[in-house]
């Protein structure tokens, strides 16, 4: 038996639950450095962009580290955000943030 561990190319349903910040879809992020495939990063902060549903930045609760309280994974979140996005971008509050959609 063959067991597959990683990426399901052929996925039509995807989920996400982050704190962070959720921005419209037309937010320009090309200030960014790029991965290595051309998208928009931020190192330790997740970044999801989903068409009309929007932009997405933060880090995924289950990223939390035994030895860090709720408290210091929303401030280091938070932090990170005002450093990336100083003098570029007026965010709104972090907050908790899941999407979970379909295409059938």
């Amino acid at each position: 038996m063959k067991i597959r561990n990683g990426f399901v190319s052929n996925s039509s349903s995807s989920s996400f639950c982050i704190f962070g910040v959720s921005l419209g879809s037309g937010v320009d992020l090309e200030f960014l450095p790029k991965d290595n495939y051309g998208d928009a990063s931020i190192e330790g902060l997740e970044i999801h962009r989903y068409g009309d549903c929007g932009i997405y930045i933060g880090r995924s609760w289950h990223t939390i580290k035994d030895n860090e309280t709720g408290a210091m994974f929303k401030r280091q979140i938070e932090d990170k955000l005002k450093e990336v996005f100083k003098d570029k971008l007026e965010l709104p509050a972090c907050g908790t943030h899941s999407e979970a959609w379909y295409d059938g």
